[in-house]
């Protein structure tokens, strides 16, 4: 058996897979191909043979060596098709069915990168050794151009989005050849108010440093927002901005980060959800894990914004407070106000005495949902910084109350801050 290096996994996502790959070229045992047969996108400029899954019966196996013993794996394959509406292939593991996985019209044989897409099949456990892999196609159809496969391990902090148990929004399976295993959550998802797709067992141990992140596509000037619930709080609001594409190519994939924080020991549920009705979004896989993202998004006006997330939120990328409210649109953002009202800005809204039964002030702010509040206060502005008196102050939209029974002086300054609860 052949086993080359890993270096063109373009479509599924690079961090999920092993650091090795089979050709599917170099077959230990072949039927239904006529010759061989280069395409210069495929990953080792070959592919599986000319003709292959033309013929009744063509099959291809491979002797795989598996290092350990595994459990909760998944055998990913990397093909191009250009004909017919689709069809099933068959793998057997050490003789025994496995199952099939889907390939479907790519749009190309391989002559370019986005003529490929990933299919994935669930494998059994195995043991650590040698063993049979086989992958076949019954009765005659188009060829297959099966180009690599890779298998991989479960990963409990990663979702493919199509892979949900249970989803609202969605009008059918939405194939993408440059989805990380070929597919979109559904067809039109996001479209509906209601849209939302729900992920039981996520995650088994804790993060400390946790951050989430999504990979879409989306080809709307409008963009989109995604919520992320986890077991029913809100975590994370997600800006999705256009990415030039639908997902039929692995470059009009996008991804997009929140910071989570400290995750307990799981399992999870995860619901992603819009918050209104609007334009579709593609949604290909997620992953909560202890890295941030790999970059920063470009903001030209630094308002804590990157440029493409005005454009779906509707501010100007290159003025740093949109509606001149003296706020900037970051921090509009982050308290949760309009960034395109002028009369909707964070601010405290009163400050009344209170004398029965206990003495103090009481302090009253605009709230937004998923918010933290933190009050600080100085006894003046010259010489004394402020102290906090309160960090952890949960939401209750649309309006906070919180009273100071600390304080008794009649000349106190207070300092009211907002941060995401996620």
């Amino acid at each position: 058996m052949y086993i080359a290096d890993l270096c063109f996994l373009r479509g599924l996502r690079p961090e999920l897979v092993n650091t090795r790959l089979i050709e599917a070229e170099h077959s230990a045992a072949l039927r239904g191909a006529r010759q061989r047969d280069f395409k210069f996108a495929a990953s080792g400029r070959e592919v599986l043979g000319e003709g292959w899954g033309a013929d009744t019966n063509s099959f291809a196996e491979y002797d795989v060596f598996i290092e350990r013993p595994l459990a909760g794996q998944y055998l990913n394959v990397r093909f191009a098709c250009w004909d017919g509406n689709g069809r099933d292939v068959r793998v057997l593991w050490n003789g025994a069915s496995a199952g099939t996985f889907n390939v479907w019209n790519t749009g190309g044989w391989g002559e370019r990168d986005w003529h490929f897409g990933w299919a994935r099949c669930a494998l059994p456990a195995m043991t650590a050794g040698w063993h049979r892999l086989r992958l076949t196609v019954d009765g005659t159809d188009s060829p297959v151009n099966l180009d690599c496969f890779t298998i991989t391990e479960d990963q409990p902090w990663f979702r493919e989005c199509e892979d949900f148990d249970s989803q609202v929004g969605s009008g059918g399976d939405d194939y993408k050849a440059g989805a990380s295993a070929g597919e979109v959550l559904g067809m039109s998802w996001g479209s509906s108010a209601l849209s939302e797709a729900v992920y039981h067992n996520v995650g088994t141990r804790a993060l400390t440093n946790a951050w989430l992140h999504l990979w879409y596509a989306l080809d709307s000037h409008s963009g989109r927002v995604v919520n992320v619930y986890v077991n029913g709080a809100l975590k994370a609001e997600l800006i999705c901005a256009r990415t030039g594409g639908w997902g039929s190519r692995a470059s009009e994939f996008e991804r997009v980060s929140a910071h989570l924080g400290h995750i307990g020991a799981g399992p999870f549920t995860i619901r992603l959800a819009v918050p209104s009705a609007g334009g579709a979004v593609n949604l290909d896989c997620f992953s909560i894990e202890e890295s941030a993202p790999d970059m920063s998004p470009l903001d030209s006006d630094g308002d804590g914004l990157g440029d493409r997330q005005e454009a779906v939120v509707g501010t100007h990328p290159a003025q740093a407070d949109t509606d001149l409210d003296g706020s900037t649109d970051g921090d509009e953002w982050l308290a949760g106000t309009d960034a395109l009202d002028p009369d909707s800005f964070f601010q405290c809204l009163e400050i009344s005495a209170l004398n029965f039964p206990m003495s103090g002030k009481i302090l009253r702010w605009p709230s937004a949902t998923g918010r933290i509040y933190a009050v600080h206060f100085a006894s003046n502005l010259l010489h004394a910084g402020f102290v906090p008196l309160s960090g952890s102050i949960l939401a209750t939209p649309p309006e906070n109350a919180w009273t100071d029974t600390v304080n008794q002086a009649d000349c106190i300054f207070y300092r009211i801050g907002a941060r995401h609860g996620f």
